[in-house]
């Protein structure tokens, strides 16, 4: 008998915390604190590679972080099972409040998705813009040699083959970004399927994780997809250049993703979005990925911890992003950002 997807998750979920609060609870060594982080899948390779670079330089505070979804991780949060959560958009007044007092919202690295797509016989990267790539998704689009896309993309011999569109599966941060993108460019797309972590989609297959699309993607002839950018650059995919509020089409890169965050509009909270934001260089499907911190820590000793690391995070971690796929924030933004961290207790 299977055992559904929320339960075995629960089931992982659960060993997961009880085996890192373990570790916690004996000191993982005799001078060592573990903070956990839970949260979504998109910003895991990110947060990977700087907590270990964190450990290096604290080597009395190690930091997990499990990816397990926006969704899920904000839940174990909220619940205190987590001491940080992980995720893609801004948490809504509902999801402010944990047991441990409000959710501070502290924007750690500018991410980004690709769009990877396979077109047999094209050896070079494609021009897309938001309208078309909705269409794609509600299958208006459904052959690669459509007049749309050719219109953008000049002098390309594109052929007469069926598009297979492929998207994650619910509670993916991921998910929230490319609907956003996507409602933004076309109000039929915001109609039918709408901005969500757990959208209606009219048409194509659903994968679990980046990886997944990532193979599919280079697997069959025809697909397309959404995956994180640090994901597609290590996988040297061919990712589409995406028309941004100029008017110019941009690839996503470190350097993209950055300048979308330097035009950004994002008030005095640092809630606003990115997305399709002004300036030629800005690449448009870009978003923060932030840390949630309860007001309230466990302990002392964990307060402390936790707002030094946010505040590594916020300082030496912004110059290893680019490194590791992902644009640092804005140096007013980080800056703000460390001001935040006065309201942990």
């Amino acid at each position: 008998m299977s055992i559904p997807f929320r339960s075995r998750y629960t089931f992982v979920s659960f060993v997961l915390f009880s085996f890192a609060f373990f570790l916690a609870t004996l000191g993982f060594s005799q001078q060592s604190l573990i903070l956990v982080a839970a949260g979504s899948g998109l910003p895991e390779g990110l947060y990977q590679n700087l907590n270990g670079e964190f450990g290096r330089e604290n080597s009395r505070v190690a930091v997990r972080y499990l990816p397990m979804g926006t969704e899920e991780g904000t839940r174990q949060m909220q619940k205190g099972e987590a001491d940080l959560g992980g995720g893609d958009y801004p948490l809504g007044a509902s999801e402010m409040d944990a047991n441990r007092g409000k959710v501070l919202q502290i924007p750690v690295a500018t991410a980004g998705l690709a769009i990877v797509c396979n077109v047999p016989g094209v050896n070079q990267e494609l021009n897309l813009t938001g309208p078309v790539i909705a269409d794609i998704y509600l299958s208006k689009i459904t052959k690669w040699d459509n007049p749309e896309i050719a219109r953008l993309n000049p002098g390309v011999a594109l052929p007469n083959v069926g598009i297979l569109v492929l998207h994650r599966s619910e509670g993916k941060g991921a998910n929230y970004i490319i609907t956003d993108f996507l409602s933004k460019a076309s109000p039929e797309f915001k109609a039918k399927v709408g901005r969500s972590l757990a959208p209606k989609w009219v048409t194509g297959t659903t994968l679990a994780r980046a990886e997944d699309i990532l193979f599919q993607v280079k697997d069959t002839d025809g697909a397309i997809g959404y995956v994180e950018l640090d994901l597609a650059l290590k996988a040297n995919v061919p990712m589409a250049h995406i028309k941004n509020a100029d008017g110019a089409f941009v690839k996503p890169s470190p350097a993209s993703l950055a300048a979308a965050a330097a035009n950004a509009n994002l008030g005095e909270d640092l809630h606003g979005s990115l997305m399709n934001a002004s300036g030629k260089d800005s690449y448009p499907i870009s978003s923060f990925t932030w840390i949630y911190v309860p007001e309230a820590s466990k302990s002392p000793d964990r307060r402390l911890a936790v707002k030094n690391y946010i505040n590594w995070l916020l300082s030496n971690g912004q110059a290893l992003t680019s490194k590791y796929g992902y644009g640092p924030l804005p140096p007013a933004v980080a800056t703000k950002a460390k001001a935040r961290l006065a309201g942990l207790k």
